[in-house]
């Protein structure tokens, strides 16, 4: 039986430790994953810097093939979290800043700096337990607060509650969950609900 010898590391061996007659499978698998680390962050530099061309053309094909606008397409996956809340943001906090769609760990910086996650949960129903609200947080740690809007369903749309949590109190949390029988215990995260109501009102006419 031939012995082999890596051009890279030097080790011999039989044909079974090699994955060609030059490399080790050791020498192989490390460059492999050198490789792969390496292409992956150029892809993600590429879409950094490319952001708003990869929407664009995104939005493009996803109209070609039928698609609607994320404002008009009701069972998007992102047309609560995103349209709805943050547009709901926009009008209810006065001088905010929204981030592109999409940004890492915040959706807006309110007035004073702090950069907030939008988070919203229309109320399931679940079996044997009670009726709750949804809140995925993710360990979180790049946010300073979680604003969580809980709808009533898919379909209305209408504002329930409206919750502030600092997050140094949750982003250690992959979510938080709040049932219809705990309400009066989240009662000092709670924000004013009317202004967020009417809001949705006027969102929910657009969208028609």
């Amino acid at each position: 039986m031939d012995i082999l010898t890596c051009n890279k590391c030097n080790v011999e061996g039989t044909h079974n430790l090699f994955v060609s007659n030059t490399f080790c499978k050791k020498c192989a698998n490390e460059y492999k994953k050198k490789y792969y680390i390496k292409n992956i962050k150029h892809i993600q530099e590429y879409r950094l810097e490319n952001a708003e061309l990869l929407r664009k053309k995104a939005r493009e094909y996803n109209y070609k093939n039928g698609g609607k606008p994320m404002s008009k397409n009701r069972n998007c996956s992102s047309f609560l979290g995103v349209y709805i809340a943050e547009r709901v943001l926009a009008h209810v906090f006065n001088e905010v800043k929204i981030t592109t769609y999409g940004n890492n760990g915040y959706d807006f910086i309110c007035n004073k700096g702090n950069k907030i996650d939008v988070k919203s949960s229309c109320l399931h129903n679940w079996n044997h337990h009670s009726s709750m609200w949804h809140f995925t947080i993710r360990k979180n740690k790049v946010a300073d607060y979680f604003l969580c809007i809980a709808f009533d369903n898919r379909n209305d749309l209408t504002p329930i509650h409206v919750w502030i949590l600092p997050g140094i109190e949750f982003n250690y949390k992959k979510s938080v969950s709040i049932s219809t029988s705990t309400i009066n215990k989240w009662g000092k995260y709670a924000i004013d609900i009317d202004k967020v109501i009417k809001c949705c009102n006027v969102l929910k006419k657009e969208t028609v």
